[in-house]
């Protein structure tokens, strides 16, 4: 007898539609995030606080951003340079001579932002803006009695200052160099000349040239 082999035959399975449509649908979706990925803002500023002097000058930071940025100061007189931009940048800050007689804190925040993203992102360089050096007398002239005595002169600043008197062989004053607020005395002796007469006391910054305040102080002959 002959022996027939018998062969197993297999009939490809046909996949089901609704599967096809949703594996398709799930391709495209993952395709569409990986494109239109949101960026979020982020900015860092290096230095983030400088000082100036008040003469005035300039303060530079770099600025790492990884999207549009805009850069404001809360000074109208400070220039901001560049003002936006996009990506990385170094920002350069000049600052006028200060006018004000205290520090000044100037912020200039950068805000990084997209149209893709609701977020923002805020990053600030602060300058710290030196007092413009000053000195003045709360009077800036008196009389003293042809017996002689003393006078006090209030004097206001914010740095260091001398004093000195002009004549200066008649008037004795209680310190010839001061800082900030303080009170001089001016002390004279009794007036026996048959004259009056009249001594100057000019005050001046110690380390601002041309800077300075001027009490004169009359006295009768006795």
């Amino acid at each position: 007898y002959k022996v027939r082999k018998k062969f197993n035959t297999f009939v490809p399975v046909q996949p089901n539609m609704e599967m096809k449509r949703f594996f398709t649908i799930v391709s495209a979706v993952v395709a569409l995030t990986a494109c239109d990925k949101v960026v979020t803002p982020d900015a860092s500023i290096e230095p983030r606080t400088a000082v100036v002097d008040y003469d005035g000058g300039t303060s530079v930071f770099a600025l790492t951003c990884n999207t549009t940025w805009t850069a404001t100061c809360d000074y109208e007189e400070v220039t901001v340079i560049p003002s936006s931009g996009e990506g990385d940048a170094t920002i350069t800050v000049t600052v006028p001579p200060s006018t004000y007689e205290d520090t000044r804190s100037i912020r200039v925040t950068v805000v990084a932002a997209n149209d893709e993203s609701t977020t923002t992102h805020t990053a600030r360089h602060i300058i710290t803006l030196e007092a413009k050096p000053f000195i003045r007398l709360a009077q800036t002239s008196g009389y003293v009695s042809p017996d002689g005595g003393g006078v006090r002169i209030n004097v206001y600043s914010n740095t260091e200052w001398t004093a000195k008197a002009d004549p200066a062989d008649f008037v004795t004053l209680s310190q010839a160099e001061g800082s900030d607020n303080a009170s001089l005395t001016v002390t004279v002796p009794e007036n026996n000349t048959g004259a009056s007469r009249t001594a100057h006391i000019p005050l001046s910054l110690k380390d601002v040239p041309g800077v300075s305040a001027e009490y004169a102080l009359t006295q009768n002959a006795k």
